[in-house]
């Protein structure tokens, strides 16, 4: 019979372990449904920016049965996919399973995330408990490891890695790094440690093909180690020889895919025009302080900060400093305190590739680049809350943890339209050109010429040099009616970059502005040469076959745009009018009420589609269409005249009389409207037509 102190003690400690278990279980199901939550609101965002190279108009990913091209990413300057095979891999199965569905791709991204949070929980809690001497994680290295993960994950700046699609690389390079750190940190305590140590270097190598980053990971291993496993590097060294022999191999295929990919399409190196290393380096200063402060208070994140570049040390001498300090801070406590060193060491090793010297010219700063080294700022909160009383310690956690996802899902809104994403970056970081332009040609898409004159001029304002502000500029001045100046900058343009597709397809379109269609057919058909993919050049070479009346021709390109942009409003109607004029008019009309669903303020599509109702003998849903396309244009003459004859055909005859008078006003010799004029003082008037 057991004494009853001892029965006690074995009851305490069995109910302590069950307790234990059943949060382990609890606790990644609660991460995941924060996680969840806090990202429900970002399925719909639409593809933007590089999005749009990587998977719009990226061939190898078409067709997911040719796998050596899906593994042979295009090597494109600056294509987010070049040289990280698994990541083309991925957009090519979301590409296969639903097309250009965006649900599809959002879901993959948040996957990636989920799965990263659940390692970086694993690893968390495995690196406390042997910081504590544990061989079994006890309750407290258990919460810390959550606490660690649930701030991690619901942070705001996470956003870019995971809303913005095409940055699933950086998320995706994130949770196999986090996998080989976990895997290594299992066989510390496991009776098959082999198995965990093949499994960390297999996450290693999927990590190699998904992004460089995973450079650090040997280093990150062998100092976790040092830190907590072992009590030298000699020590960490030789009991596990051949394990970083292996993961050290893993360089050999990253190697091979950076010199594959040629730097990224020529974009990272020492050898880019304009940018220097000490240059980039001096910017790095400004844009770690700027981590820094955004993971600590994560107010007016920025989608893109640009290609901006510091001038001097004196612009960033504080910055520097504080860097500086940082570093050195990192280098005595590997030496004097290994645990707390290998914080440090984890965001300066994580964040070297992209943020030291080497140079990358599409982006000089960027959010996402704070993916995995948002956990070592995270990792010490945490650490430094965990030493306030229990209660106070997880209500402080909790309120954090509420927070961040609050802010996360209000950044995710943001991610909704292209233009709220492009209009946040240039309220809270107005110095970046690209942001400025982009921007700018979406109000010129819209429509909004002056404002898009307005940003696009503020891009060059901060360099004068950029070209796409420069086409984009001169294709905003062409359509409103400021010819002579948009000529001025192309003539320039044309001789500095004879070659340059998006020159040549500006160059075209003001062109046929001003009249001279054929000259801008042979500028389109120069710029498919170029860019076969080219969607405004495709839609405006089908404009021009369209006007010779060959109508299949015009087709086919109309097709190839939407093959890349299926809700394109410009070809959807383009393609409804060749389909009229081919005599499939129920064809067209289907393609015109898509066209009105995405664009609704389409004046002309409203009118062609009143004509197709009229002629099916639906005079009602004529006329809503045409009152609407008078509605957005008031001047649109063949609206009035539309709207007239509808309205007299019904008996509305005083008003007709007043629409035809209003559509000869705007054009004198509209004969239609002549006719229709007179007659319907005599009650007799024209069929309606289409324009």
């Amino acid at each position: 019979m057991r004494p009853k102190i001892l029965t006690e003690t074995l009851d305490a400690s069995w109910r302590f372990h069950h307790r234990l278990v059943r949060l382990e279980f609890l606790i990644p199901a609660i991460l995941l449904i924060l996680t969840w939550l806090a990202y429900s609101n970002s399925f719909s965002g639409p593809f933007v920016f590089d999005d749009v190279p990587a998977i719009l108009t990226n061939p190898s990913i078409r067709d997911l049965s040719r796998l050596s091209e899906v593994l042979s990413p295009p090597n494109d300057s600056g294509l987010t996919v070049n040289g990280r095979p698994l990541v083309n891999l991925s957009l090519a199965i979301n590409f296969a399973i639903g097309g250009q569905n965006l649900f599809g791709y959002h879901l993959l991204n948040l996957l990636i995330h989920l799965a990263a949070t659940l390692a970086l929980y694993g690893t968390a809690r495995r690196i406390l408990a042997a910081s504590r001497g544990e061989s079994i994680a006890s309750l407290q290295a258990t919460l810390g490891g959550a606490a660690v993960a649930a701030l991690w994950s619901l942070h705001p700046l996470q956003t870019q890695a995971v809303t913005y699609i095409v940055q699933r690389a950086e998320s995706l390079v994130g949770l196999f790094l986090l996998l080989t750190l976990y895997c290594h940190c299992r066989a510390q305590a496991s009776d098959r440690p082999g198995f965990w140590l093949s499994a960390s270097v297999a996450a290693c190598l999927l990590g190699v093909a998904s992004k460089e980053v995973i450079v650090a990971a040997p280093l990150l291993v062998l100092l976790c180690d040092r830190a907590f496993f072992s009590r030298t590097f000699r020590e960490a060294w030789q009991r596990n020889r051949a394990y970083y022999w292996a993961l050290l191999a893993t360089w050999l295929p990253l190697a091979g895919l950076i010199m594959a990919g040629q730097g990224r399409g020529g974009t990272v190196g020492f050898n880019i025009e304009g940018v220097t290393w000490w240059s980039y380096l001096l910017t790095q200063a400004d844009a770690i302080t700027r981590y820094l402060g955004l993971a600590l208070w994560p107010s007016k994140l920025v989608f893109d900060y640009g290609t901006g570049l510091a001038g001097s040390l004196a612009e960033v001498w504080w910055q520097g400093g504080v860097i500086v300090l940082l570093l050195v801070a990192s280098v005595v406590g590997l030496v004097r305190w290994p645990r707390a060193g290998f914080l440090g060491a984890w965001f300066f090793l994580i964040l070297a590739p992209s943020s030291s010297f080497v140079p990358i010219a599409t982006e000089t700063m960027a959010e996402h680049r704070m993916y995995l080294p948002l956990a070592a700022v995270v990792g010490l909160v945490v650490a430094l809350g965990l030493r306030l009383p229990g209660r106070q310690s997880l209500a402080m956690l909790g309120l954090a943890a509420a927070a961040l996802a609050s802010l996360t899902w209000r950044r995710n809104q943001d991610y909704q339209t292209a233009e709220r994403l492009w209009q946040s970056s240039v309220n809270h970081y107005p110095q970046s050109a690209r942001a400025q332009n982009n921007l700018g040609e979406l109000f010129a898409k819209d429509g909004r010429l002056d404002a898009a004159v307005e940003r696009i001029q503020e891009a060059l304002r901060i360099h004068p040099t950029y070209l796409d502000a420069l086409c984009n500029l001169s294709s905003a001045l062409s359509q409103l009616g400021r010819i002579d100046e948009a000529m001025v900058i192309l003539d320039g343009l044309v001789k500095g970059h004879p070659r340059n597709a998006s020159v040549l397809s500006t160059y075209g379109g003001v062109l046929y502005r001003m009249g001279r269609k054929a000259e801008a057919e042979v500028q389109f058909k120069r710029t498919l040469e170029l860019a076969p993919l080219n969607v405004d050049a495709h839609n405006n070479v089908g404009v021009c076959l369209h006007e010779q009346t060959l109508y299949e021709e015009a087709i086919s390109h109309f097709h190839v745009v939407l093959s890349v942009y299926p809700q394109d409003g410009s070809a959807l109607y383009n393609l409804a009018n060749a389909l009229v004029k081919l005599g499939r008019p129920s064809e067209g009309e289907a393609r015109l009420r898509q066209c009105l669903q995405v664009e609704p303020w389409r004046f002309e599509a409203h009118n062609n589609l009143g004509a197709l109702c009229a002629q099916r003998g639906l005079p009602d849903e004529a006329i809503v269409h045409f009152r609407k396309a008078v509605e957005l244009s008031p001047r649109y003459a063949d609206a009035l005249n539309n709207l007239g004859v509808m309205l007299a055909g019904k008996g509305q005859t005083v008003e007709a009389i007043a629409l035809f008078e209003q559509a000869l006003q705007v054009r004198p010799d509209y004969p239609d409207a002549q006719v229709n004029l007179r007659r319907s003082r005599e009650a007799v008037l024209q069929p309606v037509r289409t324009p």
